[in-house]
């Protein structure tokens, strides 16, 4: 595995750290916004996951929230988010993502990607998919063989020249 990839990888999982973090600590004894409330519930389920099964539906939530409240987190609840987001990215990081596992998943995205054609809108959210499971892998510290390392990178490539075609860049390395 390329530094680059990982680097990407990373970058892609810690961008609601990065966003949600630097607020100075409110704590405040009225109920949690609808979205801490949400995010918290999630990163319990996220905790009490044993099996890829059973994390992979809350990640896919997990990132729908976060896509939909990057932009308009409440300034009352930007710490509240980065902790809930730190607790999150700990628990699942506990769920081993195999490096099959990741295989099986690159190539049903490969595939999806490259049926999008020049449909930014369809390949913009695969591309976001495939980082987060990289960044997954690669947080448990999964060992690949070589011929999974070459398998991969060509099914990385192949799902970056797709991804190029609709217009989406690549995750900056």
């Amino acid at each position: 595995m390329t530094a680059g990839v990982l680097a990407s990888a990373l970058t892609a999982g810690v961008v609601m750290s990065v966003v949600t973090a630097g607020a100075c600590s409110k704590r405040s004894d009225a109920p949690p916004s609808p979205v801490i409330a949400k995010s918290r519930a999630l990163a319990d389920q996220a905790c009490a996951c044993t099996t890829v099964a059973c994390a992979d539906p809350i990640d896919r939530q997990w990132a729908a929230l976060a896509s939909e409240t990057s932009a308009s987190l409440a300034a009352d609840d930007v710490d509240a988010m980065a902790e809930e987001s730190q607790r999150y990215l700990r628990c699942l990081v506990k769920v081993p993502l195999t490096p099959a596992a990741l295989l099986e998943h690159a190539r049903a995205l490969a595939d999806q990607v490259c049926a999008c054609g020049a449909d930014a809108a369809c390949a913009r959210p695969l591309q976001l998919e495939l980082d987060r499971r990289l960044l997954w892998t690669f947080a448990t510290q999964a060992k690949f063989e070589p011929a999974q390392q070459t398998e991969l990178s060509q099914l990385l490539q192949n799902f970056s020249t797709c991804a190029l075609k609709a217009g989406v860049e690549p995750t900056p390395k």
